[in-house]
């Protein structure tokens, strides 16, 4: 309803693209959408009641007055199972060093991490994946890929330890 009342023109987008470009006295909640999805979107699709609740009592990853060296000061935070977390800043203004934190890339100067009940002083990134914590990089080409690898190698890369014996690949497991 603000985007209504506060635009003169909407451009609407779909995969990257301006699809259409609206007056707020043309325009509707319902149409805006139907342009974005490119089918009718049933007003009950996004009811709160449809989502699956979160187990409010066992949170999976606490910060508690989390400093990190100059960038990022007294943060906290918890997230529990069935929440997404979307950090939002300008570039440098430290919304990806908190992520770095969580899987261990980073270690906080000051403050607590905590995942899943389990306060962790010294993550290191393997910690976090053997915690369930994953990580995609911004930069996932650069930071996220073994180029040397093919996809299916890449995805089964962290998890090499359950597919080794005694230093080599077992391919029959991996592949299983």
């Amino acid at each position: 309803d603000e985007v209504m009342e506060l635009s003169d023109r909407i451009y609407v987008m779909k995969d990257g693209q301006v699809v259409d470009v609206v007056s707020r006295g043309a325009a509707t909640p319902e149409a805006i959408q139907h342009k974005m999805v490119g089918r009718h979107v049933d007003k009950e699709y996004y009811r709160e009641q449809r989502q699956k609740p979160y187990n409010a009592t066992k949170p999976l990853v606490e910060l508690s007055g989390v400093d990190l060296a100059g960038r990022v000061h007294n943060i906290s935070l918890t997230l529990h199972a069935g929440e997404v977390l979307c950090l939002v800043g300008t570039e440098g203004s430290g919304r990806e060093a908190i992520l770095r934190t969580i899987y261990g890339m980073r270690t906080p100067t000051r403050g607590t991490l905590k995942i899943k009940g389990e306060t962790v002083s010294r993550l290191t990134a393997r910690g976090a994946v053997e915690r369930g914590v994953g990580y995609v990089p911004r930069e996932r080409k650069i930071e996220g890929i073994v180029a040397g690898m093919n996809v299916y190698e890449n995805m089964t890369l962290s998890q090499m330890p359950h597919y080794a014996r005694m230093g080599w690949l077992d391919v029959a497991d991996e592949r299983a």
